[in-house]
């Protein structure tokens, strides 16, 4: 059975109960199958069906889960697109998967904007609107016309091996590249949560990850196969610790799966120890430090898992951390049921224990690369390890080594890739980037771990012969072509790249910059205040910088959205009070801070001064009170 046929079993077992929850609105399992054999049904009559690609541009929320389930019932596949992309990436993507619809909200129509003056954008609600070609259908304003569609259960005509999803990755070649899924019987997401989690009705997960992320199909299925509940994380909210934490506990949570830094977000934020309810705590993405897994241990009593996979191999291995030795650095753990996982040499031999390998996955891959079949013959190998026709290695690029138990390790990178809190980065496409700025002559990215769990991104820059460049312009420059995780932290500009003795770029003899402040095109302004001594005190150890500015901006020191949350979390203990990360976006300054927290404590103050002076007034005397008013009635109440 395919992965929606698995979801209708789950749907005629337990119709009422609840599928989703989206801002305190229940959706149930009947009501979530009917909307989507409506929305299967209208996509039909679009000319959806087998090997065809919808994209789907939307924000969490109980819309989303219906477009994906549509997209599956009517045969097609989902080409998953964040809304915070900028517009020049998300019409790439739309027309290098030569998607022939597009599902989307009408509030996102400004998303698309920037593309008006190449295709027309029609802003009628009407199944005929058309964006760069493309049929569009706006699931908020054109519903009442979708629900006039059958309600019963759409024949989608797939078979194995029929496209599924398709996740655009960062592209070695300078753009981004499509992952193909297949659908395949008996999905592996229902096979993988029997034999990890053995998960249940009963159980409650959290969505969270962005829609452009292969994370999205997990996330949003695994419940949804096993009869439990989906509580989604409104957009903007999957990074802020405090309201993780608060759903955890209102909701009863029982699963939820994160990269290691926002774990240590997580862990850093007061409260986590009351969510109890917790059983399950998947990571994925980066090293789990042996100190983070005994900061977990002593807060929770839930099990601690890594996972390890790729785009190209999702969920191929399982591993159970060890309460009893959190000192210890987990490995990839073991390959799960129907999967396999090997390490080897350059001759496609399996190295020895202790031995170093590039890791190699077999076991439900991705089909390929759309429209790079080279790309996809040089990754996607034949299998010499078993005799079955067809059966095939992804060739990772990761290196690994056996550990005595059997486990591996991983080592590091064959090539330049890099990730930054578990998302692929191929430096080749933010170079290509840089170097369409009219003022760079040539640019180059490496990845700096300037502490556990966070990683950088440094672009080194030649500016074109007397070009003025700032990395104000910079930043400008990439946001309209890249997402924010993809915008490097620092830029260190270069009179010439060093090079080897081969002629090639010496990246280990690129100076890393001690301070990134020093590349700001802002004037440095030391801490005035204590108030302000003690914001820059923060911000300095979240950023491991050695000095901040009360005029330095928090994003181009190179906070992120992780490094954000964080820091609030520190400011929020330091000055007892309560602030969401979107405090970054209103104070994005030291000194702005200064002035947000002095108003915040004044109107605390003044609230707990007049309670104290009416509580006192009340017990005095009317004629205590007129002498103290100067004979005026007692009337402060």
């Amino acid at each position: 059975m395919f992965i929606h046929q698995l979801f209708e079993n789950q749907a005629l077992k337990s119709p009422d109960r609840v599928a989703a929850v989206f801002e305190r609105c229940p959706l149930t399992y009947r009501a979530l199958n009917t909307r989507a054999n409506q929305l299967a049904h209208h996509l039909r009559t679009l000319g959806v069906g087998p090997e065809t690609i919808v994209g789907i541009c939307l924000e969490r929320c109980h819309e989303l889960l219906v477009a994906l389930l549509g997209v599956l019932k009517a045969g097609g596949a989902c080409l998953t697109l964040d809304p915070d992309y900028p517009s020049d990436r998300l019409q790439f993507l739309i027309e290098d998967a030569q998607a022939s619809v597009l599902l989307t909200q009408q509030k996102l129509a400004t998303r698309f904007e920037d593309s008006q003056k190449l295709n027309p954008l029609h802003t009628n609600v009407s199944s005929s609107a058309q964006w760069f070609g493309k049929t569009v259908v706006f699931l908020d304003t054109q519903w009442t016309e979708i629900a006039e569609q059958n309600s019963d259960t759409p024949n989608s005509q797939i078979k194995s091996g029929n496209l599924s999803f398709v996740f655009y990755t960062s592209g070695s070649t300078g753009h981004p590249k499509a992952v193909m899924w297949c659908h395949t019987e008996r999905d592996s997401l229902k096979s993988w949560q029997e034999t990890t989690y053995q998960l249940t009705e009963r159980d409650r997960h959290i969505l969270k990850a962005p829609i452009g992320f292969t994370l999205i199909a997990k996330e949003a299925f695994l419940p949804l196969l096993t009869g439990g509940e989906l509580i989604i994380v409104p957009t903007g909210l999957e990074r802020d610790p405090g309201y993780l934490i608060n759903l955890i506990t209102q909701y009863e949570i029982s699963i939820i799966t994160l990269v290691p830094s926002m774990l240590r977000a997580l862990l850093e934020k007061d409260g986590l120890e009351k969510c109890v309810s917790l059983r399950h705590v998947c990571t994925f993405g980066e090293a789990l430090t042996p100190r983070l897994q005994q900061r977990f241990f002593e807060l929770l009593r839930a099990e601690l898992n890594v996972t390890y996979g790729t785009t190209e191999a999702p969920s191929m291995t399982f591993l159970r951390c060890d309460r009893e030795n959190p000192q210890l650095r987990p490995g990839l753990g073991k390959a799960l049921p129907q999967k396999q996982i090997y390490l080897l040499d350059n001759e496609l031999q399996v190295v020895g224990t202790g031995e170093q390998g590039e890791i190699f996955l077999a076991g439900n891959l991705a089909r390929g690369y759309l429209g790079h079949p080279n790309l996809t013959a040089e990754k996607f190998i034949p299998n010499p390890m078993v005799e079955e026709p067809g059966a095939r290695l992804y060739k990772t690029g990761d290196l690994g080594r056996y550990l005595p138990d059997g486990y591996i390790e991983f080592v590091g990178r064959v090539d330049h890739q890099i990730k930054v809190r578990g998302v692929r980065v191929e430096p080749a496409e933010i170079e290509r980037a840089l170097r369409e700025h009219p003022s760079v002559l040539e640019a180059v990215l490496v990845a700096h771990e300037d502490k556990p769990e966070h990683v950088r991104l440094i672009a080194y820059v030649v500016p074109d012969a007397g070009c003025a460049l700032s990395t104000h312009d910079l930043r400008l420059h990439l946001a309209k072509h890249l997402p924010e995780y993809l915008i490097p932290a620092g830029f260190v500009f270069l009179e010439a790249l060093p090079l080897n003795h081969h002629g090639k770029i010496d990246r280990t003899a690129l100076p890393m910059p001690s301070n990134l402040r020093q590349d700001l095109d802002t004037r440095f302004v030391a801490p005035r205040t204590l108030m302000e001594k003690q914001i820059a005190e923060i911000w300095r150890e979240v950023l491991s910088l050695d000095c901040i500015g009360v005029y330095d901006s928090f994003l181009e020191l190179g906070g992120d959205s992780l490094l954000a949350s964080q820091l609030i979390s520190r400011v929020t203990k330091c000055f007892h009070l309560n602030l969401s990360v979107q405090v970054l976006f209103q104070a994005p300054t030291v000194a702005d801070m200064a002035v947000m927290i002095g108003e915040h404590q004044n109107k605390n103050v003044s609230a707990d001064e007049l309670n104290y002076a009416v509580t006192e007034l009340e017990s005095m005397s009317d004629e205590d009170v007129q002498r103290l008013l100067g004979g005026r009635p007692k009337t402060l109440k």
